[in-house]
């Protein structure tokens, strides 16, 4: 539907493999690290910050679709009461 969203994604896709290759590299290069709690749960703690972002995202993308309504609602106003005026001068 909208040009960018494959960028983004591509973008995303790219953030999440960086993270994922700076993890691996981490415990490759110190592996008594493994032994640390905030390691061993990796994959439920990166699933809660995708479900953050995808989050926040979804809820930005909603305030942009209500921020929109209220611009053509604006303009639609301003629109009928100029031509409202522009009528009540010929008459």
């Amino acid at each position: 539907m909208f040009g960018g969203y494959n960028t983004v994604e591509q973008f995303l896709r790219q953030v999440s493999d960086l993270q994922r290759s700076t993890f691996e590299n981490l415990m490759t290069t110190f592996p008594g690290m493994q032994s640390f709690n905030a390691f061993i749960n990796y994959r439920e703690n990166f699933n809660k910050a995708l479900d953050y972002q995808e989050n926040l995202t979804s809820n930005y993308l909603e305030l942009q679709v209500q921020l929109t309504r209220i611009s053509v609602d604006v303009q639609k106003q301003f629109l009928e009461s100029y031509f409202k005026v522009l009528r009540s001068w010929v008459r």
